[in-house]
């Protein structure tokens, strides 16, 4: 599909999408936007795939430590991101699912939607968050934070970051005289 065939998609469908999440729910419009080659430009993955091969795909309802994420993007064997999809408007449903699905799969990303808001986190904190009508209308811009926050290097250098309370604490060195 492309950005004005998912425009028209969500336009027509937004009200069904605050009742239905699976099935032909806001789900199956997630898939689309990842499908998308103008945005994510991602591949529907098959179960039978082994980690070490994908890249740049998703699959659906991938199991972890009992959980199930209802969708999961492997850009490559290391960068993987769990992905919870809530119904329209019910976005806050799911902030302790993808907390969960973070730390079952041991990623430092995640992503949240209702297929309206998008929710991008790293190491249980949102980075960004987009629209999909900003997602849609200013393809460019989510184009360019999209393929920073997928890099391997950045999503190494996030294990060593500072964040939450431990920014505000530097460990000194203890004066021996």
């Amino acid at each position: 599909m492309s950005i004005n065939e998912l425009r028209k998609l969500w336009n027509t469908e937004k009200e069904h999408y605050l009742s239905a999440e699976v099935g032909s729910g806001v789900q199956k419009f997630v898939k689309e936007v990842f499908k998308c080659s103008e945005l994510f430009n991602l591949k529907e993955g098959r179960l039978s795939t082994d980690i070490s091969k994908r890249n740049s795909e998703f699959i659906e309802e991938a199991q972890k430590k009992g959980h199930r994420a209802d969708i999961v993007i492997f850009i490559n064997s290391e960068v993987v991101i769990p992905v919870e999809v809530e119904r329209y408007t019910n976005i806050k449903a799911g902030e302790k699912q993808i907390i969960q699905y973070q730390t079952d799969w041991q990623k430092k990303y995640g992503l949240l939607t209702d297929g309206y808001c998008w929710r991008f986190y790293n190491n249980l904190l949102i980075v960004k968050t987009f629209t999909i009508d900003e997602i849609l209308e200013n393809s460019a811009e989510f184009l360019t934070f999209w393929r920073e926050y997928i890099k391997n290097e950045n999503y190494y250098i996030s294990f060593f970051e500072k964040q939450g309370q431990k920014e505000f604490y530097e460990i000194k060195a203890a004066n021996v005289d």
